[in-house]
């Protein structure tokens, strides 16, 4: 029997979609039985998804590929891991997959997907009903956070350039409605907030990994170590080095096609891997906005429910999201 608090979360979703997510295949979303070993790869947009992505499959493919079982490439990174709450990934009048998504975890032997829903809005439950305190029999959530700013502005880019749901005012008039929830995905302080009781206690059947954007950007060697032991890939420190190159933000910027999101389309020109840097935003957000952003998370009380939620858990953690929003 579900609690109250359970029941008042499914009413509807707490946030704007896309017109690629309709609120039919968020309930989906929600309710598909979790399996032992499930990748989910979450983050508000802009944080690092794509990246990420590719990253953990290609630890995927390279365990499979030392345990002598079939080599496996992609043509784009979503054949493998893709974007969970789009429509046309689950077929229809079903609570299933789409069969060709299905036929790819099959082969890969694991499900992966990337995600923007919040905590709440994720499959909570194993398959079966089973449960198990056994690291190897849960599923593994990697969360990716990013500075709010920007985010913001990277958001912004993306969002003028995309045809379906796209952004046609400028930066300023963008910056009042993101602050405001308005635009797609809405909150990033409640995505956040989200998430952060789950990295004290994200339950039975559940495990999850924070990594920061600016991680990634100042030592990609130590997050890919990380999220390799996370989620049990079987390779070697050589490997890893050997993967390195190809994780190189200029390296996937060459290789445009294969990262650039296919479920919209874009502007004649935009490139979907723009910068891959840290701090960009202070070239285009004024000090007024930074203030109003600063004066939102004093505001939500954002650092007190923050160190609240991870009393008793790892620090590091914590700090690594108040150092985000200072």
């Amino acid at each position: 029997m579900p609690s109250e608090n359970e029941a008042e979360e499914d009413v509807s979703p707490p946030m704007p979609f896309l017109p690629i997510t309709s609120p039919e295949t968020v309930g989906l979303c929600s309710s598909l039985p979790l399996r032992p070993n499930d990748i989910f790869i979450c983050s508000y947009p802009k944080s690092g998804t794509t990246w990420t992505q590719h990253i953990v499959l290609s630890l995927l493919m390279k365990a499979k590929e030392n345990k002598g079982m079939e080599k496996l490439d992609y043509s784009h990174v979503s054949s493998y891991a893709p974007f969970y709450e789009v429509d046309q990934h689950w077929k229809a009048g079903e609570s299933d997959l789409n069969p060709s998504i299905r036929a790819n975890h099959e082969k890969l032997g694991r499900r992966v997907f990337n995600t923007h829903l919040r905590w709440d809005m994720l499959p909570k439950n194993m398959e079966g009903g089973a449960r198990s305190d056994a690291g190897s029999d849960k599923a593994r959530f990697i969360y990716i956070a990013r500075s709010p700013m920007d985010v913001c502005l990277s958001f912004y880019c993306h969002l003028s350039n995309q045809n379906e749901g796209g952004y046609e005012g400028t930066f300023d008039s963008f910056f009042d409605e993101w602050m405001r929830g308005e635009i797609a995905f809405g909150s990033y302080i409640d995505h956040v907030l989200s998430f952060v009781p789950a990295l004290k206690d994200a339950g039975g059947d559940r495990e999850i990994l924070l990594v920061t954007y600016e991680e990634l950007v100042s030592d990609l060697s130590m997050v890919v170590s990380r999220i390799a032991t996370f989620i049990e890939a079987d390779v070697s420190k050589e490997d890893i080095t050997e993967l390195l190159p190809t994780f190189s933000f200029q390296q996937m910027k060459s290789d445009l096609d294969r990262f650039q999101p296919r479920s919209v389309t874009w502007k004649k020109g935009f490139q979907f891997l723009r910068k891959g840097v840290t701090g960009d935003s202070k070239n285009v957000a004024t000090d007024a906005q930074r203030h109003r952003l600063s004066e939102l998370f004093d505001d939500k009380c954002f650092a007190s429910k923050l160190q609240s939620a991870l009393a008793e858990s790892s620090p590091s953690d914590l700090e690594k999201i108040l150092a985000l929003v200072r």
